[in-house]
């Protein structure tokens, strides 16, 4: 279960790599004092291609991750992204 984890950590940190991470703040002030501060992010994307380059332990249960996508996976990406489709 460790190693599932790691990876779709590993994905959800391609994803935003590739796509990018929307962050939305709202901070509240009142009588000069912070009343509330509220920070949420949102992340979308599909990934397609990659492939994985190594596992490796870092502990009992946690491992590390390394995918990796091809310049000809991104530059579609690049071209689709210019095209207006994402």
């Amino acid at each position: 279960m460790a190693m599932r984890a790691a990876k779709l950590d590993a994905y959800r940190s391609l994803t935003e790599q590739i796509h990018g991470i929307q962050i939305q703040g709202e901070t509240t002030i009142g009588e000069a004092v912070l009343t509330s501060d509220k920070l949420a992010s949102a992340l979308r994307g599909l990934i397609v291609g990659a492939r994985t380059v190594k596992i490796e332990p870092t502990s009992d249960d946690t491992y590390q991750v390394e995918l990796a996508v091809s310049e000809t996976h991104v530059d579609r990406l690049i071209k689709a992204y210019r095209q207006g489709l994402f």
